[in-house]
Parts: structure tokens; sequence; C-alpha cells
């Protein structure tokens, strides 16, 4: 090649071109953008990290704070449920028999019935337990081995909601003397996928609970 009349020697191993150029330029442009999107990636996950964080965080905040406003409720409070009780139960008739809550204890026995013959018999102890008031149920005369605690309370509503979310069926069981002479017993849960809840409303036996 002549440049302004002197002899520039071209090494052909290394040829200059404006395609070399362009290569380079795109070889520095990608790296460019992979450090970015590393940046990018680092940044997404420290800021995922600190949102799972945040969010383990506030669960255990609302777990505490749960247990931190559980109702204290005294065994003696829950009175409105002694009495001599019958009703109708769902495909049947239901009779419970709720003593006082007088030594902080409450007992109580069930029978269901088909038409004139008792399917099943349940019993129910209600004691504080560690400053709060738990229910065992006694199924068919047998201990259960699942309680249920009080989770909440309405003392003007005479509402005693007792719950266990461990179990599939009954979770939840709600007593409360919708009127002055009627309980409304509430058994709630799971049974085969599907929710269900069965409810009975009782009369005091001969008029007086």
């Amino acid at each position: 090649m002549i440049d302004d009349g002197r002899m520039v020697r071209i090494d052909a191993r290394k040829p200059v071109t404006t395609m070399n150029r362009m290569n380079k330029k795109g070889l520095h442009m990608n790296k460019a953008k992979m450090t970015a999107a590393f940046a990018f990636a680092v940044l997404l996950t420290a800021c995922l990290n600190r949102l799972s964080a945040d969010e383990a965080k506030d669960n255990t905040d609302a777990t505490t704070n749960a247990v931190a406003t559980a109702p204290k409720v005294a065994i003696e409070q829950l009175g409105f449920l002694a009495g001599n009780w019958i009703g109708t139960f769902p495909g049947g008739r239901w009779e419970s028999a709720y003593t006082t809550p007088e030594g902080g204890m409450i007992l109580s026995s069930s029978k269901e019935f088909r038409g004139d013959r008792v399917v099943m018999i349940e019993f129910e102890h209600f004691m504080t337990i560690e400053g709060e008031v738990v229910l065992t149920p006694y199924p068919f005369g047998k201990k259960s081995s699942t309680t249920f605690k009080l989770s909440e309370f309405d003392e003007a509503k005479k509402r005693v909601v007792f719950a266990n979310p461990e179990h599939d069926f009954p979770n939840t069981i709600i007593y409360e003397r919708t009127k002055p002479d009627e309980l409304v017993i509430q058994v709630i849960g799971t049974m085969r996928g599907k929710e269900v809840n069965q409810t009975m409303t009782l009369a005091p036996v001969d008029g007086g609970a």
C-alpha cells in the first residue's frame, strides 16, 4: 500500500478490517450486557430473599400476636351451657346434658337418635389446662386423642368457639345461646374433601334450661 509516498507493510496475519472492528465492538457490548444481566439477577435474588424473610417475619409476628391476643376466659363464664337440651340433628334427633362449671369443670353427655334407636353416644370434658379452656371429646364413650382449645369467646352473645386446625373433622365446634331458650351447636370441618357444617338446634327439656 502506498501512503504519502511511503511504503507501509501490512501484516497479513493480522488483517485490520471493518468487520473485525465491528466484531470487537459487539463482543464488548455483549460482555457489558452479560455483566448488567448478572448484576440484575443478583439484585432480583436479593430482593426476593428479603421479601421471603419479611413474609416469614410477618407470619411469625401474626402467630405471636394471635397467641398473645387469645381470649383469657374463666371456665365459669361458660355457665350458659348448663342444662338438659333436646332438638334436631341432620338426619335425626339429639339430646345433651351439660353440668354447671362448679369446681372448675364442665361435663356433658349426649345421644344421637335415628327414629327411636340410639346410634351414637358422646361425652365431653371441659377444663382449664395451663390457663386455657380445653375441650376433650369422648366419642362413643372413648377418650379422643384430639383436643380443642377455646379460640373465640363473646360473653354478650353467649358464644364460644373451640378449634383444632390440624384436625380434619371436626376442626371447629361452636356453642351459642342464640335465644334465651335455644342452644345451637355447630360442628364444622372437612369430610371426604368437602366442607361440612353439622348444626344442632336444641331447646331446654320441659321448657327449662
